[in-house]
């Protein structure tokens, strides 16, 4: 087993699992599903890559590899655009899935015969030969890819809070890496030379680093199940940050008292969250320990004692009635 393989490997589980959880996360945060896909899209790419590695199933490894080519690059703006919370992604969550259409006459042609010269010929040995269309692929991908950057560096520059300025600009040149790496390898593909493709590695390493931006860890990530429902169910606001002090979850009341949503409250800066609470809002901050031994804040947000009244005789009613 080469070196290369073991990374294949490793990206390969690594992607699946960025997948998962991303999947586990509360569904009240939008962008977990296009992450979910996105890190789906490395794995699959890594899978076809590791096939290719085998020597015998040339075919079979191509298709699977193309798939995640052609489409982690409609992902990766999908990400970059939930990232900064874009209202255009926010009202069609779909826009990734439109974005890959263009594309997808080039999968049909790796299996239409003769057809598939066009894009990729060669797809029975290890020969880098592309056709017309396989450079106006990758054109696309990389304008895709830099319209991401474009979307994250414009959100930077908008961002109410300096945390949320750092964090985008880091996102935006994160992924400059695999792009490199992607153009390397493209280019060792326009001299007829084999080489190890790299990208999908990075493009999972790029995804794990920015995991918490993307998708900010709920309650469940610092206290139990059992509590993390009593939390949610409080009638005062709570709203929980990490260690920066980047809000990660708010339960309903907090919502509420902060007229916020949870979208438009995760990744932000706790003060500037809480800041927006109206005068005769008591709050109190904290700070806790979660089970991984990583810090966290909170801040506790008591209503006018008139509403918590009014919310006790409502819950009281409805569960008596």
């Amino acid at each position: 087993m080469t070196f290369y393989t073991l990374a294949l490997e490793i990206t390969l589980l690594l992607a699946v699992w960025l997948a998962i959880g991303a999947l586990q996360r509360d569904r009240r945060l939008t962008g977990r599903l296009t992450y979910a896909a996105a890190a789906a899209g490395a794995a699959i790419w890594a899978a076809g890559t590791l096939l290719e590695q085998r020597g015998e199933i040339y075919l079979l490894a191509r298709r699977v590899q193309v798939l995640g080519i052609l489409t982690v690059p409609a992902l990766w703006f999908g990400v970059a655009a939930h990232a900064v919370k874009l209202p255009l992604i926010r009202r069609t969550p779909w826009i990734p899935l439109l974005l890959m259409v263009p594309v997808a006459p080039l999968y049909a042609l790796m299996f239409a015969g003769p057809w598939s010269v066009l894009y990729l010929p060669a797809m029975d040995a290890k020969v880098m030969e592309v056709g017309p269309l396989f450079w106006w692929s990758v054109a696309y991908a990389w304008a895709l890819v830099m319209a991401g950057v474009v979307v994250l560096l414009r959100g930077a520059i908008q961002a109410p809070e300096a945390l949320l300025r750092r964090e985008r600009v880091k996102m935006a040149l994160s992924v400059l890496v695999p792009l490199a790496a992607s153009g390397f390898n493209i280019a060792r593909i326009h001299d007829g030379i084999w080489a190890p493709d790299f990208t999908p590695i990075l493009i999972a390493v790029t995804l794990l680093a920015f995991r918490r931006s993307i998708l900010s860890g709920g309650v469940l990530d610092v206290v139990p199940v059992a509590q993390s429902d009593i939390i949610r169910h409080l009638p005062f606001g709570v709203v929980l940050a990490d260690g920066q002090g980047a809000v990660i979850d708010l339960n309903p009341a907090a919502e509420e008292l902060l007229e916020m949503s949870y979208d438009d409250a995760v990744g932000r800066a706790l003060e500037a969250v809480i800041g927006r609470a109206a005068l005769d809002v008591r709050i109190e901050i904290s700070s806790v320990r979660g089970r991984g031994g990583e810090s966290a804040r909170f801040a506790l947000l008591e209503p006018p004692k008139a509403a918590v009244g009014a919310a006790d005789g409502a819950a009281l009613s409805s569960a008596t009635g």
